[in-house]
């Protein structure tokens, strides 16, 4: 017979055991210590001089003290009648960190958030878009120099080499598509970049995402022919004001791209935020390196995946109508459902309002410098070199003055006949 129970290392009493209260009591002191765990903190470092009696911490590393000082990275140390004890956690274990307002979870020898997994069980992919059928600012556009510049929804190509420049477009697969794909993104180099790295990216909502633990970024790739040293970096972002982001190492690709289709992947071991000051603008970015690239070359990429864990799993199908709620949290194309009145023969006033709240006050940009809207029993008002005048918008709908017109009526009701008027951009 055992000495230990399995799971919670509790004392057990054995047979013709002499003063069996002694092992019963202690069983019942680790009981009231890990039965709905509470802890003081994951990130004190110093041991407390008075603590108070049935305290728990667990100890970070970089840990002080006579009794901490001794003890293992990650465990549990509990102040118990006088004395302080070293728990050795076992996977599975969760306990809420009263400091931090955190439930924490111990697996791959050490504690991570549990709010690091995404937030529904049936989602595994944390990108937006991963299927790649969102292009709503267009099928083809062109990264030019610095800056970033949007492809498919969700993701975008960075980079600081004014000299480089790449085409975006999609690819429409109409049968046999990798993994069951039916778009992917093709990346073409038109000249190659001499020095700074080019990218693409993808900002995740929340820098917890999957945070204190592994994380693996996947995808189906082929390109114009064999490329090597293709990685993917990660970042942490904490937003502005907020820590100091976390940047981890670039990690080369299990599978280099080549002429046929393959799926590849690298995998990191991501950060904790445990006492980490987390400012709006806080993202997880995932960065592929296009480096590799020169002119002439192109790559293409479909089904991309982040989600928890080392190796990749089938990839995650969402439902388009979800896929378009969340980009519509960073873009919004704004058309026939803006409305208002003509405040002079040249102005319109617009409003309208938003089916899904933004992740933040977007910025407006009118689309085409000739807008067409309606006026009351008249056929639509064609601008020319039309502008938003003091455009406004908060994240639930916005307004704006549009100039360009001629001969409308001041009072009369005006509505956008363009369905692509007005891009309200909140980008991470």
């Amino acid at each position: 017979m055992s000495d230990l129970s399995t799971r919670l290392q509790l004392p057990l009493v054995q047979p013709a055991q002499a003063q069996k209260h002694v092992t019963v009591n202690e069983a019942m002191l680790l009981l009231d210590l890990l039965a709905q765990c509470v802890v003081q903190s994951a990130v004190t470092q110093s041991q407390p001089a008075t603590p108070a009696e049935s305290v728990v911490y667990i100890l970070p590393p970089g840990k002080t003290g006579a009794a901490w000082g001794a003890m293992a990275d990650h465990a549990l140390a509990a102040y118990q009648d006088g004395v302080w004890r070293q728990i050795t956690p076992k996977p599975g274990w969760a306990t809420l960190v009263l400091d931090q307002g955190e439930t924490l979870i111990f697996e791959n020898s050490r504690w991570r958030e549990s709010r690091a997994r995404p937030t529904s069980p049936s989602r595994r992919n944390v990108l937006i878009n991963g299927a790649l059928r969102l292009w709503r600012r267009g099928d083809t556009m062109t990264h030019t120099g610095s800056g970033r510049t949007f492809g498919p929804d969700g993701f975008f190509v960075d980079g600081s080499d004014p000299t480089a420049s790449l085409t975006l477009s999609r690819v429409a697969i109409t049968t046999g598509g990798p993994g069951g794909a039916r778009s992917a993104l093709r990346i073409a180099c038109n000249v190659k970049p001499t020095g700074a790295v080019l990218r693409l990216v993808q900002r995740v909502e929340d820098v917890a995402t999957l945070a204190g633990g592994p994380a693996v970024f996947s995808f189906w790739t082929r390109a114009s022919k064999t490329l090597t040293q293709m990685s993917v970096a990660w970042t942490q972002r904490f937003g502005a004001g907020g820590s100091a982001a976390v940047a981890s190492p670039g990690i080369i690709l299990t599978a280099q791209p080549t002429t046929s289709w393959a799926r590849t992947a690298a995998s990191v071991d991501l950060a904790g935020v445990i006492g980490k000051t987390i400012a709006t603008g806080d993202n997880l970015e995932a960065a592929l390196n296009l480096s590799a690239l020169s002119a002439g070359d192109w790559i293409e990429i479909a089904l991309p995946q982040l989600e928890q864990g080392r190796s990749p799993t089938p990839f995650d199908w969402s439902r388009p109508d979800a896929d378009l709620a969340e980009a519509s949290r960073r873009l919004q194309i704004i058309g026939r459902e803006a409305f208002g009145r003509w405040v002079s023969a040249t102005q319109c006033d617009l409003g309208w309002s938003y089916p899904v709240e933004m992740l933040a006050p977007p910025t407006l940009t009118l689309i085409t410098q000739t807008p067409a809207i309606g006026e009351y029993f008249v056929s639509g008002r064609v601008g020319v070199a039309s502008q938003l005048q003091a455009p406004f918008s908060g994240v639930r709908g916005g307004q704006t003055r549009i100039s360009g017109f001629s001969g409308a009526t001041a009072g009369n009701s005006a509505l956008s006949d363009t369905e692509n008027l007005i891009r309200a951009e909140a980008e991470l």
